[in-house]
Formats: structure tokens, sequence, C-alpha cells
């Protein structure tokens, strides 16, 4: 099979494989080179597959889409990082994490921010309303 992982600005990797496993919805799957043709969700995790000549492969990834159709398998995500070594993998991905929790963090902040500024401005015109 042809797997291609794929990222909004770039493709991550391509190569020839053996077999991949992912996880969607309902749980864990592989996909074997006769495997029927099929498309699913990928949920945020690790997915792995083997190569023909490099042996095992693993991807940290973002929520995405996979699809399989005939000979090639196309994964599509928002963010992945692609190791061969798991450990490794996992340190990035508790990084990622991490850096993506205060990015979050700083986003709620910035909501408060605005949301009491406006609460403070529609004070201000409720009183200027009724001081007229």
């Amino acid at each position: 099979m042809e797997l291609e992982l794929l990222i909004p600005q770039r493709s991550l990797y391509q190569g020839q494989i053996i077999k991949l496993r992912a996880e969607g919805p309902q749980g864990w799957f592989g996909l074997l080179p006769h495997h029927v043709d099929t498309a699913s969700p990928v949920l945020p995790g690790f997915m792995g597959w083997q190569d023909i000549q490099d042996g095992l492969w693993y991807a940290a990834v973002d929520r995405g889409c996979l699809i399989k159709q005939g000979a090639r398998v196309t994964v599509a995500v928002h963010r992945a990082t692609v190791e061969r070594d798991l450990g490794r993998l996992q340190e990035i991905m508790t990084q990622m994490l991490q850096a993506q929790g205060a990015a979050e963090q700083d986003m709620r902040t910035a909501l408060q921010t605005l949301e009491t500024d406006l609460a403070r401005r529609l004070v201000k015109v409720e009183s200027l309303h009724h001081g007229s």
C-alpha cells in the first residue's frame, strides 16, 4: 500500500507500507494491503505503520480523516509529528499538549478580558441612556 500522511502545510510521510494501525471513533483498527476501501475519522493520539524497507514508524496526530482507496491510504490531519522512536514521540506529544494547554489558557484569558470590557461598555451605555 502507498501511505501519505498530510498536514495543511505539507506531506509529512510518503512511502510503501505493509500495514497500518490507527484509532477511530469505534476504537483501534488495522489496514492490510487487500483491506476493503474505507474512510474513517482519525482521533487525536498515536498511529503506527510498518513500511517495506525501514520497519516501524509512529506518528502523533491531531484529529483528521483516513481514506483507503485501492492500494492508496491517505491520512489528513490538522497537526502531526512522525518519529521512529516511540519514546521520543511520546515526549514530543507531551510538549505539544502542554503548549496547546498554554495557548488555550491565553485564549481564555483574552476572551475574559474582552467580555469584561464589553460588560463595562454596556453598563456605561446603559447609564448614559438612563441619565438622559
